[in-house]
């Protein structure tokens, strides 16, 4: 049995943010990209913890037709807390910032 994922609020507006810049890009992209972030952070559930950690916090590079996207999440016991899903062509002040406010 896979682990329990729990999206955070940020997480969630990460991916809300997300889908309203692609859509801006194209319409139609951004429920693409929407439901494509929300698919790989359920799919955390099989995989979490295999991933590089600092402190306590996993960062995924996402693979696939949106490449760009990080997710960091907590691991404790059975349950997976994704806190951010962050493009990673961003500032890099700008994820620091964002990672020590919701992490």
């Amino acid at each position: 049995m896979g682990k329990h994922v729990v999206i955070l609020p940020g997480a969630l507006s990460d991916m809300d943010e997300a889908a309203e810049f692609y859509d801006e890009q194209e319409p139609g992209l951004g429920v693409v990209v929407y439901e494509y972030l929300k698919q790989k952070s359920f799919h955390l559930s099989a995989i979490a913890g295999l991933h590089p950690s600092y402190r306590g916090v996993y960062k995924w590079v996402v693979p696939g037709r949106f490449p760009y996207y990080l997710m960091y999440y907590r691991l404790e016991g059975d349950v997976v807390t994704l806190s951010a899903i962050l493009d990673g062509r961003r500032n890099p002040d700008h994820i620091r910032r964002l990672l020590e406010e919701r992490l």
